[in-house]
């Protein structure tokens, strides 16, 4: 289950979506995202990485944030690159 949890949490697809086109159920999706979360955490890979700003900095790129208790901030549509150290500040 963890692969398709790893495929979940690094595309941008809302979890609803996600669940139907593998035929989970969202609260099983969520019960193995924490499972994965609580073994990545304990195994030192859910930290924190710095974002390199090359010199496309109005690029616009997928966004999704994963804080270390679960909670997540996906943008449905591509934000600017110069947004995000904005977005990392509030």
């Amino acid at each position: 289950m963890f692969p398709l949890v790893e495929q979940f949490e690094n595309g941008m697809q809302p979890i609803a979506a996600f669940c139907a086109e593998h035929g989970i159920s969202p609260g099983v999706s969520y019960c193995w995202r924490q499972k994965y979360r609580k073994e990545t955490a304990s195994a030192g890979e859910n930290v924190f990485i710095a974002i390199g700003r090359g010199p496309e900095a109005s690029e616009k790129v997928p966004v999704g944030v994963l804080y270390p208790g679960g909670m997540q901030i996906r943008f449905l549509a591509p934000v600017s690159t110069s947004f995000l150290p904005k977005l990392m500040r509030s």
